[in-house]
């Protein structure tokens, strides 16, 4: 029982950092939104003072938009954390029930791994168009950041979909060795 009340006691742990991580998250994409406003305003000021031509068209359109962009960008992620560290939440509160290899837990974790993969395609799909822009311009700086880029996403967000896959996999059979063990009972 000592080693049952040390179990709960590191998961109700977890999931108060959890929750704070959920709470840090929030603020942080509330900050985003009012610190991109700030920078938006900036950029405008300096669009307004770009000359009037044809030229300087493209650029003064860009300009109000690029703040955004990023701020979007930055905003997707954090939703995105968000979800996983929710579905993560969702294993730890089950845990505490004590359904550990249970198939709510297997399948909420072959979630995150799909979740990891769909960002991950997300985020090559805009770096192969900004490939192709680079290539198309022949822009050699440009190609070869996107190419680390690309090595970059691969690594963090498709290495680890795959192992997540894996450990939904490793619950999957615990669950069937549960069940087949609760039946030998």
């Amino acid at each position: 029982t000592i080693i049952m009340k040390n179990y709960s006691s590191r998961l109700a742990l977890l999931l108060k950092f959890i929750n704070v991580a959920l709470l840090l998250i929030f603020l942080s994409i509330i900050f985003t939104l009012f610190y991109s406003v700030h920078y938006a305003n900036k950029f405008s000021e300096l669009a307004n003072r770009m000359p009037n031509s044809e030229q300087f068209d493209i650029l003064k359109n860009s300009l109000g938009v690029i703040t955004y962009l990023t701020a979007l960008k930055l905003i997707v992620f954090r939703v995105f954390l968000s979800i996983i560290l929710i579905t993560i939440r969702k294993i730890v509160k089950s845990m505490l029930l004590n359904e550990v290899f249970h198939e709510d837990n297997a399948l909420k974790i072959r979630k995150i791994a799909i979740y990891f993969m769909c960002f991950a395609a997300l985020l090559l799909f805009f770096n192969l168009i900004l490939l192709l822009a680079a290539y198309n311009k022949g822009n050699d700086k440009v190609i070869a950041a996107t190419i680390v880029g690309l090595i970059g996403i691969f690594e963090n967000y498709v290495l680890t979909s795959l192992i997540t896959f894996g450990i939904a996999e490793v619950f999957i059979a615990g669950v069937k060795l549960k069940k087949e063990q609760d039946l030998t009972i």
